[in-house]
């Protein structure tokens, strides 16, 4: 019998024939060859195993073709939609893993080599008993069953898991003592010498920081139930270390950071930790965002001399204060039990989840971002619930559930009650809702008059120039939204750089008399250029709705607008002349935007709108369409 996986988790591979090596030769229906692409909209959001990457701003995991070498904390969520087709998600894994998730580990030699491989659940190749979840890392796959089993050549190989990730240890020491241990850029709290237990299985950077020396950076392999051995010799920062040669260039030697985000020199993306530079003094910054406190600095670059910048990334903070009633119920921050109804302390930059809890009372769950140096307060209020079967009558007065039992006889939820919970709801979130002001950056609008008699005419100009016409054109900064507790307002101010020219080689008459023509006379001594521009102002109002980083707006709206025939050739008097031709109209604003990153008080959003016409027609309405880019910026609301 052969044993091939880590001993540590004891997986025994049993197989139906005499010993031999474990080669997994798949027939043609146990391999998958459908994988979800990443332009497919599907979309799977974090649970109790799996956590989206914390630098994103939604729960939403990542979609991925393919299963790519892994770091220590990531995962793959494998899940199957039907029995051809298969999605790949990578997230980040949580821990500890509650038992509340019974999830198995399974330790194998390579994770990836499974994810195009069915894996069921007994010794039966039946497409129902292929497992619809496993997750699958470098070293080790975790499914909700306690034994795995997968077709080979030879058989079933059966895999046999523990109810625990196979952990592994470091033992750090250093000369000298006391230096701080940071595990992939982010610090441990640990100094040495100290033996740091629960990491996963794979490398991991470790890296030592002491004052008045040079960081020092190794790149040590955790195996399951191993104490893997990581000792340093410190260098003083006193100490010159010297290029071996005669060169003229330095070395700049950088720390690793949590969170992927590269150094900049001199505005200048650093690829790698090791910068070969000329002599001289160099910017420095580096910035993740929200979670950490930026860095912004200058080196100085010696020939022939290895500096080490000694950096170790501190975490954002700012301040949350929650309370719930009654002061029975007890606060959940972030899953962590909150000993009282009241909690107010420093917590990292970012988002929390704030959950109130009380028998007997709807849990309330709330999510607030809070920002580096700032305050954020939220107040819970429990709402008791007498009717626990939901069917609109109190559980005294028809005995439900307490004596016949939730959904054993009695009634069905009545459509008045749903309709009041749901109110609730949609009321409390708005109630949370935060002041934003928005300036679109760029955006681009395309009109589409209904008038189709208009149209004809308008087809008598040329095509109107690409950008900054006031007809389909790009425009930059010329609208400004407002949210506020559920109200949007929207100002929109017109392009009235250029507008669309008639260019055509005969005369256009404008009425029967002939008295007034558009013309081009390009062989006269003055250049007759007839030209229609559209100048308009647009204000609207109404709700807006947010969900998690979308939002959803509808408005009414009026348009003031003006049709302008600018150089009209009266033919009788052989003046050119304006006409302005009212054109204001009501519209309907319907609206949706994304937010795609967040940054102490700034978001920048995608968005979409359309205007849909309704109302008096004076000249002719118009159908609008705009994608634009906006940035925001916005208040932190208090919520009571």
């Amino acid at each position: 019998m052969t044993r091939g996986f880590f001993s540590g988790l004891q997986a025994l591979l049993l197989l139906s024939v005499a010993p031999a090596a474990i080669v997994f030769e798949l027939y043609a229906h146990d391999e998958i060859s459908r994988f979800c692409p990443v332009s497919v909209e599907y979309v799977q959001t974090g649970n109790a195993v799996l956590q989206a990457d914390t630098t994103h701003h939604n729960d939403s995991l990542q979609l991925v073709e393919t299963v790519t070498p892994l770091e220590p904390h990531e995962l793959i969520l494998r899940t199957k939609i039907h029995e051809d087709l298969y999605c790949l998600n990578k997230g980040l894994i949580r821990l500890p893993t509650t038992s509340e998730t019974k999830l198995f580990f399974f330790a194998v030699d390579s994770g990836r080599h499974f994810f195009e491989k069915k894996i069921y659940a007994d010794s039966s190749d039946y497409p129902e008993h292929d497992i619809a979840a496993v997750y699958i890392a470098d070293s080790y796959l975790a499914a909700p069953v306690e034994t795995l089993w997968i077709k080979s050549s030879r058989g079933f190989a059966r895999l046999t898991g523990q109810p625990h990730p196979p952990f592994g240890s470091i033992h750090f020491s250093s000369i000298p003592r006391n230096a701080q241990i940071v595990i992939n850029g982010t610090p441990t709290g640990y100094k040495t010498p100290a033996l740091l237990d629960s990491l996963l299985p794979g490398e991991h950077i470790v890296e030592l920081f002491l004052p008045y020396y040079n960081f020092a950076r190794k790149v040590i392999t955790v195996k399951p139930d191993y104490i893997a051995s990581a000792s340093f010799e410190l260098i003083k920062s006193a100490d010159t270390v010297y290029i071996e040669g005669d060169v003229s260039h330095g070395i700049l030697m950088l720390p690793h950071d949590p969170l992927a985000t590269p150094f900049n020199i001199n505005a200048e993306t650093a690829q790698e930790s090791l910068i070969r530079l000329e002599p001289g003094t160099y910017s420095l910054s580096w910035n993740s965002g929200m979670h950490y406190i930026p860095l912004d600095t200058t080196v100085t670059i010696e020939a022939g001399r290895i500096s080490w910048f000694d950096f170790v990334p501190q975490r954002a903070f700012g301040e949350l204060n929650c309370t719930v009633s009654p002061q029975q119920a007890v606060l959940l921050v972030d899953d962590s039990l909150i000993a009282g109804s009241q909690f107010a302390g420093a917590v990292s930059a970012g988002k929390h989840t704030v959950i109130g809890l009380l028998q007997g009372y709807a849990e309330q769950k709330r999510e607030v971002v809070v920002f580096p140096d700032s305050s954020v307060s939220l107040h819970l209020r429990l709402e008791k619930i007498p009717d626990r079967d939901n069917d609109s009558f109190e559980d005294s007065i028809d005995r439900c559930p307490d004596e016949y039992g939730i959904y054993n006889g009695c009634p069905g939820q009545a459509l008045p009650e749903l309709f009041h919970k749901k109110s609730k709801e949609f009321f409390d979130t708005i109630s949370n809702d935060h002041l934003i002001l928005g300036l679109s950056l760029v955006n681009y609008k395309k009109r589409t008059p209904t008038n189709i008699h208009f149209a004809r005419f308008m087809g008598q100009f040329d095509p109107p120039q690409p950008f900054f016409n006031n007809y389909e054109s790009f425009s930059f900064a010329n609208t400004f939204h407002l949210f506020l507790q559920g109200f949007f307002a929207h100002l929109e101010l017109g392009q009235w750089l250029t507008g669309i020219s008639y260019r055509k080689t005969d005369s256009l008459f404008l009425d029967e008399n002939h008295q007034y023509a558009l013309v081009v006379d390009s062989g006269g001594a003055e250049l007759i250029e007839p030209r229609l521009v559209f100048k308009n102002t647009s204000v609207s109002a109404g709700l807006h709705l947010g969900i998690k980083s979308v939002n959803a707006v509808y408005a009414l709206g009026y348009q003031w607008e003006d049709l302008v025939l600018e150089n009209v050739h009266n033919t009788s008097t052989a003046i050119k002349e304006t006409h302005t031709f009212d054109n204001d109209w009501w519209y309907h604003l319907v609206q949706v935007d994304y937010d795609l990153y967040v940054e102490h008080n700034l978001a920048f959003a995608p968005y979409c709108s359309m205007k849909i016409p309704f109302g008096r027609i004076r000249k002719t309405h118009w159908r609008s369409v705009i994608f634009g880019l906006q940035v925001r910026f916005f208040h932190q609301w208090e919520s009571e």
